[in-house]
């Protein structure tokens, strides 16, 4: 079953799934939904004629689609993976197989030292894909209730996530020099039930938190009765920016590239 809404769709996060439901709520563009990519592709253009791209999340393995341009998203945190196969490590294809990307961009390498080492093990992985660094900028602390901004600079917070790699969270709020007095990590794309928020609530309390704070990606999965599970606590969410380094580069030649793809 597959589902294709416009941009800016009001439909709720059980139905979408949170990262899909963050690209919805942005209104950049139709988002398409379906475990059968060719069917909701094809569905998504025939609701929108006026589609001239399609930007597939997570389909380096997906032999049976053709595309235009691999685009491989790095984890700097972890961007090899262990090395290894799941489930020794959590490669899902040998790392010989990057040579097939046509672009790599490094995520969460704030040190030069890091992104320069791994940029090392790219290029000999993959001497032609050009390499592109991104920089995280943490923007604003927004209320849950209202949205509007928030400041919790001067609170003891207990921070919450469910992350593929929370390290980066955690990092993030070092960076903007938190007092940081309880951590919890769920699992990813948790889906937070009131009792669970409660407890964690209580935990928080009892370590002297004023704030819960946590991701945007996370506040899509809260339930109804948020205000009650967390009480006497608050809860702001970090809206954050993905800046992507040197990217007038990086549009020149992905402008490029798919020219060079249509003319063949």
């Amino acid at each position: 079953c597959s589902s294709d809404l416009p941009a800016g769709a009001n439909v709720p996060a059980a139905l979408t799934g949170d990262e899909a439901q963050i690209f919805l709520r942005s209104g950049v563009a139709p988002v398409g939904i379906g475990a059968n990519r060719d069917e909701t592709a094809r569905l998504l253009l025939a609701q929108f004629p006026e589609t001239n791209m399609l930007l597939l999340d997570d389909a380096f393995q997906h032999a049976r689609l053709a595309r235009d341009l691999d685009i491989v998203i790095v984890d700097g945190l972890d961007p090899f993976g262990g090395e290894e196969l799941v489930p020794l490590g959590r490669l899902r294809e040998p790392l010989s197989a990057l040579e097939r990307a046509n672009v790599f961009i490094v995520t969460r390498a704030e040190s030069d030292l890091r992104f320069h080492t791994i940029a090392r093990r790219l290029r000999e992985l993959n001497p032609a894909a050009p390499l592109f660094r991104t920089r995280l900028l943490a923007r604003h602390w927004r209320d849950y209730r209202t949205g509007e901004k928030i400041n919790v600079a001067d609170k003891p917070v207990a921070a919450f996530c469910g992350l593929g790699n929370p390290q980066n969270f955690w990092n993030t709020l070092d960076s903007l020099g938190l007092n940081v007095v309880f951590r919890w990590a769920f699992s990813d794309h948790h889906v937070y039930r009131p009792r669970e928020l409660h407890y964690l609530s209580r935990q928080a309390a009892f370590h002297g938190a004023q704030v819960l704070v946590t991701t945007e990606k996370d506040r899509m999965n809260f339930p109804g009765g948020l205000d009650r599970a967390i009480f006497p606590l608050t809860l702001a969410w970090l809206e954050i920016e993905l800046e992507l380094q040197d990217s007038a580069t990086f549009f020149a030649w992905l402008e490029i590239a798919l020219s060079r793809r249509s003319a063949a």
